[in-house]
Order: C-alpha cells, then structure tokens, then sequence
C-alpha cells in the first residue's frame, strides 16, 4: 500500500506539473491582439467630408514607410501624439476601397509589413445654393472655405471674390490641418486669406480659396479673377489643411495652393512656400522635376507628384497644362513674380514664386522674431 500510496502521490504531482505546463504551453497568445489593425474596417461619409480612421497598435515611431492607394476618396495621414491615424474625404459619390500598407522599422505580430482595406460608401450631396452666382463646391477634403464671421478687414471686388484676416476659425483649422505648425515664425496677422472663383475644363464653376502672405494677396486676388473671366481651368483650390499638408497627396489631387509653412531642410531659413510667396496651380500636370546625383555617383530622378512623370513630356497637349507665354504665365510674370518652368537646373512647372531678393528679407526678419 505504502508503495501504492507513493506511486499515487508522484503521479498526481506528475499529473500537476503536466497540466501547469500544458497551461503555460497552450494558453492564448497575446499577439493576436497585437497585429497592426484598423480600428474600423467599413465606413460611410459625405462628398466634401472628413472622418478619421485611427490604425491600431502601432506608433509612428514604428513606421518606416506609409502608402495609401484610394479612389473616389482623398486619405491623408495624420500623426499625433505618437499615434496614427487616416483622414479619409470623400471626393465623388459610390462605394470604393482605400488600401493602406505600412512599412515598420520592426517586426510586429511577426510581421514588417502590413496591407489594410478599408470600404468606403460616399454619398452625394444635393447643391441647395439659390443663388444665380454658380458656386459649386470643391470635390476635396473639407472643401467649404472658411464659415467664421468675417474679421475686420475685407477687400472684396465682387461676388466670389474677396481677401480678409484670418478669423480665429479659420486659424484653428490652419493649426488642426498643419499648415500653421507649432514652429511656425510667420505672423499671423501677415497672412490673408483669399477667395476667388475658378473653372474647371468642363467649365464648372468652383468657390476656390487661398491663404497667402499680405504682400501678395491683392496681386494673386486679381489673377485670379482675370483667369476666372478668361475661362482658364483651375481644377481644384482648396486649403493644404484638407490633406494635413501633405504636399505628395495634395499634387496628386491637382490641388492649387499657396502657403504652408517650412523651413528650408537643414536651414533657418523659411522656403517661399513657408512665406505665403509662392503659388503652385494644377500640381499634377505641372509637376516638379530634377535629377540627383548621390554621394556614390549614381543618379536618380525626383518628380512631385511622383504621378505627374507623363506631364513631364511639355511638347504635349493636355487639359490643365501650363505653357511659357499663356494667360497664367503672362498674369503671374506681370506681377514681378518668377516661373519655376524656366528654371535650369530643374523644372517646376506649376510654381510661381516671389524673387529672392524680396523673399530673404522677410525670412530674416522672421527667423530673429523667433
């Protein structure tokens, strides 16, 4: 009995043990909750609105590269607070799929590399405006301008025309949008914000809007108006806040715009773009190209947007195309301002510029303000 007794006792012990282990060996892994995720997969959204997407359990400090493919809707990225999140407008009506892929620094879930689907259903709005002045809205992000009570200032020529201060609204939507970044110098009673009329080569009517520095606005103001009356086509102008300043997703979008504040890289100098003294109209037919040579020698091609490289080809006709001596060129180089297009060392041939004589004071000016 004794030896019986024994043997039970070994095995019940035995029999503990094996079971602790097998807790240990089969209890659910944690790391199933860990993979890289959408917090929502399926959502619905209007023509002209915004709604945010957080991607779950990743950082962006983990995040080595983000793409995102979409049709029918415009998706920016949106970093705060170290985490991530997808800013998805709708631009035209019907069911569609944004695809996200994320390229980490390491390893989550097993994994470097992540391809997320989200399904999109934009809805149409109907244009309630009775007015005989045909103000259609932009298809892009957030496209109403501004809706705050005017500040005290307001140049306005006529209907759809006007420049003013920049309402408290409005600038909170700057700050939100990232175009008036904590590190920005540039004051914000120098800048103004535009509103101007446009057509696009349908010969649709737009309520566009632009935010320049005050030096510029009236000047810009009535290119704009003349290229209105003339019938030139502006695809889209919307403010670069709708695609949280995003420059590459903006292009893409053929968005026309002004002002978005930077520093020049590895500078205390603030970029002509930074200033509010550049212009860039229809971005993606008028693209941005260089060629670089690296520290090895080797030499590689930059095109912003990178889908703008078959406009690159100017012997072509295409809807939106800028061209030396055209109504557009002609009204910007009459108001002292450069064009990138004839540029030598590179090519940016929706860019139209102050000249750096005029540029580098205000940069310096507002460097030592810092």
């Amino acid at each position: 009995m004794t030896k019986l007794n024994t043997l039970r006792k070994v095995s019940a012990v035995a029999l503990s043990f094996a079971m602790a282990l097998s807790t240990l060996v089969v209890a659910p892994s944690t790391e199933a909750a860990k993979k890289v995720v959408l917090a929502k997969k399926k959502i619905t959204i209007s023509v002209g609105k915004t709604m945010t997407v957080n991607i779950k359990n990743v950082k962006k400090n983990q995040v080595k590269k983000i793409t995102v493919k979409s049709k029918k809707v415009a998706v920016a990225t949106a970093k705060a607070k170290g985490k991530i999140a997808l800013k998805v407008t709708g631009k035209k009506a019907g069911a569609t799929k944004a695809t996200v892929e994320l390229k980490l620094k390491k390893k989550i879930s097993g994994k470097k590399k992540y391809k997320l689907t989200l399904k999109v259903t934009v809805k149409a709005v109907e244009n309630k405006t009775t007015s005989p002045q045909p103000t259609a809205t932009p298809e892009t992000p957030q496209s109403n301008p501004s809706s705050s009570p005017a500040p005290k200032e307001v140049i306005s020529k006529r209907n759809g025309f006007s420049i003013r201060e920049i309402s408290d609204d409005l600038f909170d939507r700057m700050k939100a949008g990232n175009t008036y970044k904590d590190d920005c110098v540039v004051p914000r009673e120098d800048l103004r914000y535009i509103m101007a009329l446009h057509k696009d080569k349908d010969g649709n009517t737009h309520q566009g809007e632009m935010v320049v520095h005050k030096l510029i606005a009236e000047d810009v103001l009535d290119i704009l108006e003349k290229l209105y009356d003339a019938n030139y086509p502006i695809e889209r102008m919307v403010l670069p806040d709708n695609y949280m300043a995003d420059d590459e997703i903006m292009m893409r979008d053929n968005n026309s715009s002004c002002f978005n504040f930077r520093f020049i890289s590895h500078t205390t100098r603030i970029s002509k773009h930074g200033l509010g003294m550049a212009v860039d109209i229809n971005t993606l037919y008028n693209p941005y190209y260089k060629i670089v040579t690296n520290t090895d020698g080797s030499q590689e091609e930059v095109i912003e947007p990178a889908t703008g490289k078959p406009y690159l080809d100017r012997t072509q006709d295409f809807d939106y195309k800028i061209n030396k001596g055209d109504l557009c060129y002609k009204l910007f180089i009459e108001k002292g301002f450069e064009w990138g297009g004839d540029w030598t060392d590179r090519k940016d041939y929706q860019h139209f510029e102050l000249p750096s004589s005029i540029t580098e004071k205000y940069s310096e000016e507002y460097s030592k303000a810092k």
